[in-house]
């Protein structure tokens, strides 16, 4: 792991200040990996891991509220991948020219190290799905089946537990809005709160993980490489959707039309953060002018 040895963190009462590192929340939570972060009073709030957070920028970086140095040191800094210096990943990605173009483009782009079970039911949401709606889904499953929070005047939610969520019917799921995703929805949250044990997959190498996320009914190759990307610190996954096969056809030049041959191009091209490279190239492809 390339440690992040520039970043200082500054621990004021029920906030930290993070400084010497390049955070956008305007881009991590617009680029299609998590949904329940919104624009509020100049920076993003949300629900993550069970807890009711906002972030803000600052000229030397970012600050986060409420949170005591031990929720920062236990959760958040994980989540917002802090021990990971991207400034040294993207120097070494940046020798290929366009992944260099696109990082200048995403500066401040970071994964989010999310929950597995949320990840897993949001990726099978947003199968055949667009953001606005993928959003709207996900919010109206965590109002029927999670826990309220009470957060600067409003009412958040919790992402449903795996039994929380299995306990609504798929009738109910589709008045959500979730359609034909409904039953698939309610039968990976029974699988999962039978026991199918998603932190045991994540300790699995790279192809095992990925092999055995397919086995949850609507979970396919670009689903799994999502799921392992954004909840399993996955880093080498590349999920392939259209926007990123238009990347490799126009810009690379290739056609890749089967897994394996995704695998090895990805593998060679960028090797061990093939998946950053691919939020790059992803945000470039969606939003440039």
């Amino acid at each position: 792991m390339i440690g992040n040895q520039q970043m200082r963190e500054e621990f004021a009462e029920n906030r930290v200040y993070i400084k010497g590192v390049e955070l956008r929340p305007e881009i991590v939570f617009e680029c299609g990996q998590a949904f329940r972060f919104l624009p509020k009073d100049g920076g993003y709030q949300g629900v993550a891991r069970g807890r009711a957070l906002f972030i803000g920028n600052t000229t030397e970086g970012f600050f986060l509220e409420p949170c005591s140095r031990e929720e920062y040191e236990a959760i958040w800094k994980d989540y917002f991948d802090l021990n990971l210096s991207y400034e040294k990943i993207l120097k070494e990605l940046s020798r290929d020219p366009i992944v260099k173009k696109a990082a200048a483009y995403s500066r401040g782009m970071r994964l989010l190290n999310q929950e597995p079970f949320e990840t897993l039911i949001t990726f099978i949401v947003s199968a055949n799905n667009n953001v606005g709606r993928i959003r709207k889904i996900v919010q109206a499953i965590a109002r029927e089946a999670g826990k309220p929070i009470r957060f600067r005047g409003e009412t958040l939610y919790t992402f449903p537990s795996p039994e929380e969520l299995a306990d609504v019917s798929p009738e109910r799921l589709r008045e959500l809005g979730a359609g034909y995703r409904a039953e698939y929805i309610a039968k990976t949250a029974g699988m999962a709160a039978a026991g199918e044990d998603l932190e045991a997959i994540a300790r699995l190498p790279y192809g095992e993980a990925k092999a055995a996320l397919q086995k949850f009914p609507g979970v396919g190759p670009k689903v799994a490489d999502c799921i392992l990307l954004f909840s399993m610190h996955k880093k080498n996954a590349f999920p392939a959707d259209v926007w990123i096969r238009r990347v490799l056809r126009e810009m690379y030049g290739v056609e890749l039309k089967s897994d394996r041959a995704l695998s090895v191009f990805v593998q060679n091209t960028f090797g061990e953060y093939g998946g950053i490279a691919q939020q790059m190239l992803f945000h470039y492809a969606r939003t440039r002018p």
